[in-house]
């Protein structure tokens, strides 16, 4: 027996030792973009079609050509990278190099300041290519030029380790602005190139240690509040006027934002398939269902009622809707909260510049009043230094933290991962301001009530039952076996959504808003190059306000659902930021993107006209957000932008622009001896250079600016 069994193992030691090596795969090119081809050799792959992955996504079938001897892909924007597996139809895997798809070029403006001729700038001007993952490309060529006569050079380099390509700008002249523009795969630069980005550069920034002075435009009731740059140079002082609506540069040391954890970006998408029933009957039942989900005044009673297992829903559906009892049926949808992988670079508070926050913050922050802004979210960590004296007592309608969520209780906090994405949001509604750490939030000193309708999981859902009840808790209306809400909410955000419609959360959206509640929602993030997606329930529900998402650049997000469809008869109302928005997260915070991110902006600005004038109506609040926004004709249009970007000063009555023919006004600077008038531009806060001569310190000063016909004075000393 000792001797078969030592035969037998010799035998499968040398049937393992011969069994040939898988091949290894090859693929042209190993970093492709959008709409390129990648050829994968190195196999035979037969006739029949498998799988393909990069990372752990399978792509889609359309996107790959099968062939006995080669594999054609054809990535998209949306396309992951990652290392490339392909499986035969007989279950063999094939492994192969990482696959990089490019997936945006971003711009960082030069740090320096000069306007002196023929100058190269002291910082260099930076570009950094990402892949679809957002992690760095390496060694890819990116070209470089500029207009107006400037020159970068080099006029071409390579991404270095980081993902980051530099050229250095030189000005022959002293132009006002400066487009710069740099691409990768380019057939002739700058133009035809597969991917680019553009800035356009003031080049009117005076030198470092010019002097100034703080001043506010005012006519007595109108207050702008600004600063007034002075640099004396050998023919004169120039000077700028700038509103507190130009964006700094960043201070020095600050560290990049946080990445989410692995466990978020990795966590698996969610199956948003319903299980249960939601069935409202003409009175109470004797029995049945999981729970009571809602009763209505007239004694009718909606019930939890589960899917039975293998059922079909839609014929379960029709039975349940046959009883003479039951007067409505639908799916108990889930609900996802989905915000695109956050982005780890350093990113100041473009967000807040952009809507015009800083000059409202002079007129309005919350403070004092009595409104609050429910988060019905994730969860808001309650430790949080920016948050913490903004929270009040809040609940939980998921305190089982299953997807179910059949369970609550007057905790509405969740660990670390769970509250990502409500602290995140919180504090682009409220964090702190004065406080000398991380952000300020668009309203900083209103209240903030925390409802987690979500379970403590990475990319967990939730029920359209839940978010019934959440709704009407949140407003200050009963739900059953939950205690009253002693903090009515003026403004609820709902940060989520999903390609469904519910007639009964659509009621109680309803009965929040005649009780004077404005509801502001996220349009949805599964839009892209290749698909149209309409605006999201909520969203699209009558009443909701819905939130699309801008770039940095001011122009709509690829991802940001746009357009009335299936999920209801309202497309999107407003946009603001939504990509790299940078805010609070647990123990710190972080750079997200998605409409997720965009909708917070909207209801900090709704908070602060209810915060200004109590008897506002949510019509009223919509009314003013939409009669101020931004909307530039030549590249936005109604579908994807709505009313345009929001502009939180506009619609608290302050200098603001509502498009280009509004967007520059004219101002005068004034001294004893001499006069320079130009233009302030009241998007980016700066005016052009105005020439004032020679002046002494200690000489006064008057600007003016002309604003819808009336003018608005400020006074300043020379230091």
């Amino acid at each position: 027996m000792t001797k078969n069994l030592l035969t037998l193992t010799v035998l499968v030691l040398a049937l393992v030792a011969c069994s040939p090596e898988a091949p290894r795969l090859t693929v042209s090119p190993t970093v492709a973009v959008a709409g390129e081809p990648v050829t994968v050799t190195g196999a035979r792959f037969g006739d029949r079609a498998g799988s393909v992955s990069l990372g752990d996504e399978a792509l889609p079938a359309a996107s790959v050509a099968w062939h006995a001897d080669r594999l054609v892909l054809t990535p998209s924007r949306r396309t992951p990278s990652g290392p490339l597996r392909v499986t035969l139809p007989g279950g063999a895997a094939l492994d192969g190099p990482e696959v990089q798809v490019i997936g945006e070029l971003n711009a960082l403006p030069p740090a320096g300041s000069t306007v002196a001729p023929g100058v190269t700038l002291e910082a260099p001007f930076r570009v950094r290519l990402l892949d679809t993952s957002g992690r760095p490309v390496a060694g890819e060529a990116v070209a470089f030029a500029a207009s107006d006569g400037a020159t970068l050079a080099p006029s071409s380099a390579r991404t270095d380790a980081r993902g980051v390509a530099v050229a250095h700008l030189t000005l022959p002249h002293a132009p006002a602005r400066v487009e710069l523009t740099a691409g990768v795969r380019c057939a002739e630069p700058p133009n035809a190139c597969a991917v680019r980005a553009r800035l356009t550069y003031d080049t009117t920034a005076l030198e470092a240690g010019a002097l100034g002075a703080p001043l506010t435009f005012t006519d007595g009731s109108v207050r702008l509040p600004g600063w007034l740059e002075l640099d004396a140079q050998d023919d004169g002082t120039v000077a700028r006027l700038l509103t507190a609506n130009h964006r700094p540069e960043a201070p020095a040391g600050l560290s990049p934002a946080q990445a989410p954890p692995a466990e978020l970006a990795a966590a698996p998408a969610p199956d948003l398939t319903p299980t249960e029933a939601l069935v409202t009957y003409r009175r109470s039942p004797a029995s049945g269902g999981l729970m009571t989900a809602a009763s209505g005044p007239g004694g009718e009673e909606t019930r939890l009622v589960e899917v039975p297992a293998g059922a079909d829903l839609a014929a379960f559906l029709e039975r349940l809707a046959d009883d003479p009892d039951v007067l409505h049926v639908e799916p108990n949808f889930r609900v996802s909260l989905a915000p695109l992988p956050s982005d780890p670079r350093l990113h100041d508070q473009w967000g807040a510049f952009a809507v015009g926050a800083p000059a409202a913050w002079h007129t309005e922050t919350g403070a004092g009043s009595a409104v609050v802004v429910a988060i019905v979210d994730s969860g808001v960590d309650p430790t949080h230094p920016e948050l913490a004296g903004r929270l009040l007592p809040g609940y939980d309608f998921c305190a089982d933290d299953t997807s179910d969520c059949r369970a609550s209780d007057p905790d509405p906090g969740a660990y670390a991962f769970g509250n990502w994405h409500g602290t995140h949001v919180a504090g682009i509604v409220a964090a702190s301001a004065g406080d000398g750490m991380g952000v300020v939030g668009v309203a900083p000193d209103v209240r903030l009530l925390p409802v987690k309708v979500f379970p403590d999981a990475p990319r967990g859902t939730t029920t359209v039952a839940t978010l019934v009840a959440a709704v009407r808790w949140a407003a200050g209306l009963p739900v059953a076996g939950v205690p009253d809400n002693p903090n009515p909410a003026r403004v609820i955000n709902l940060s989520l959504g999903g390609e469904f419609q519910s007639r009964l959360l659509e009621q109680a959206l309803a009965e929040v808003r005649a009780r004077g509640v404005v509801v502001v929602a996220a349009a949805g993030n599964a839009a892209s190059a290749e698909r149209a997606a309409p605006v999201e329930f909520p969203a699209a529900a009558p009443g909701v306000i819905a939130v699309g998402a801008l770039d940095p650049d001011l122009t709509l997000s690829p991802f940001s659902n746009h357009g009335a469809g299936a999920w209801g008869p309202d497309g999107v109302d407003l946009v603001a930021p939504g990509r790299h928005v940078i805010s609070t997260v647990p123990f710190g915070w972080a750079s997200l993107s998605g409409t997720s991110m965009a909708t917070p902006f909207v209801s900090g600005a709704a908070a602060l006209l209810l915060a200004q004038e109590p008897s506002r109506t949510p019509d009223d609040v919509e009314r003013l957000l939409k009669a101020s926004a931004y909307y530039d004709p030549a590249y936005m249009d109604r579908s994807g932008y709505g009313a345009g970007l929001l502009r939180v000063d506009g619609a608290l009555g302050l200098p603001a622009p509502t498009g280009p023919a509004d967007r520059t006004v004219p101002v005068q600077l004034i001294s004893p001896d001499a006069s320079a008038a130009g233009e302030l531009d009241l998007l980016t806060g700066t005016s052009t250079l105005l020439h004032l001569g020679a002046v002494e310190p200690a000489t006064p000063l008057l600007a003016t600016l002309q604003w819808r016909g009336v003018t608005l004075g400020a006074q300043a000393v020379v230091p």
